[in-house]
């Protein structure tokens, strides 16, 4: 069976994407998946990077929780159009050089272009709560998809990346929230 790390970017505890993150790691673990959790905001590190960073323990086991997903997944909000600090933060600490690649690659040829990636046969799914309409962010070009897509996890080598958004969150009535979370744990249930 599958190994999936579930991640949680929202800091608020009673919000949907928290709620929707509880829900597809519980129905994956309930399939037999070995599911690993984390919520961000209860990780200790600081959340700048300096040139002189080292990774705190944290950050450490969280790594290898990584390196041994063969699914990641993020569940996250939209917040100004992109994802939370944690978040942020988070990929700024960990996704970096001996970890999650290296410079140069050794093809010849793509060294201009990308890094070794040593995050290969790896997949992963991200799972955005938003306020505005889906068609919004489709118009200011997707920047949460883009730059968590290729940016960060493809850098990487995670892929494919599969994304999954729930949109007008706020307006949404319990029927709708509770239609949301079964899909999630559909997804959970399956390992996808």
């Amino acid at each position: 069976m599958k190994t999936i790390h579930v991640i949680s970017a929202n800091p608020h505890l009673d919000s949907l994407s928290h709620e929707l993150s509880l829900a597809y790691a519980s129905s994956a673990k309930d399939a037999g998946y070995t599911v690993s959790f984390t919520h961000i905001v209860t990780l200790k590190f600081d959340y700048n990077l300096q040139p002189s960073s080292k990774l705190e323990p944290d950050l450490l086991a969280e790594q290898k929780l990584i390196k041994h997903a063969e699914h990641i997944v993020l569940v996250t909000p939209l917040w100004w159009n992109t994802y939370p600090a944690c978040l942020k933060a988070y990929f700024d600490r960990i996704i970096v050089p001996g970890f999650a690649f290296n410079y140069p690659h050794p093809n010849r040829l793509l060294r201009p272009f990308i890094p070794k990636r040593h995050l290969k046969d790896t997949s992963a799914r991200i799972i955005n709560t938003q306020d505005s309409p889906a068609l919004f962010t489709l118009a200011l070009g997707a920047p949460l998809s883009i730059g968590m897509r290729f940016a960060v996890l493809w850098f990487s080598g995670v892929w494919p990346v599969r994304r999954t958004r729930f949109s007008r969150v706020r307006k949404a009535d319990n029927t709708k929230r509770q239609k949301w979370l079964n899909k999630v744990a559909e997804l959970g249930a399956k390992g996808k």
